[in-house]
């Protein structure tokens, strides 16, 4: 009995730690029509300063995108809360086993964010 109560107080530490791990991430917007639904969530502990602007780790779901290969997508977003702004640092795609579908490592150039966009959603979040 002694011994299998360090297992157990491990494993119950473990479940707390993983659901405080799911807890920082944030769902912040939907977008698409019938066969295109996106969704998309950012980790709010991540969000850091970085320059003049913010880098946020996001995850996408592609799942309900109809012809898609790739399921869900993690990626590094740069907000620029100032200027309206943001560009992508990087972007993993992967497909509904898992397996990565696509790597992107090259910075995006900064856009603007429009009023209805993902990213103006994100910037509401974030920039607040």
């Amino acid at each position: 009995m002694t011994k299998t109560l360090p297992s157990i107080i491990a494993l119950v530490a473990s479940l707390f730690a993983s659901q405080a791990a799911a807890a920082s991430w944030s769902h912040f917007a939907d977008c698409g029509s019938a066969g295109q639904q996106r969704t998309y969530w950012y980790d709010t502990a991540s969000v850091r300063p970085s320059g003049g602007a913010k880098l946020v780790k996001i995850r996408g779901d592609y799942s309900q995108v109809a012809g898609s290969v790739a399921a869900r997508a993690e990626a590094l977003w740069s907000i620029d809360c100032s200027s309206g702004t943001f560009s992508e640092r990087s972007r993993t795609e992967r497909n509904a086993k898992g397996k990565i579908v696509a790597k992107y490592t090259r910075a995006t150039r900064a856009a603007e964010a429009s009023p209805a966009s993902v990213a103006r959603k994100l910037m509401d979040r974030v920039c607040s």
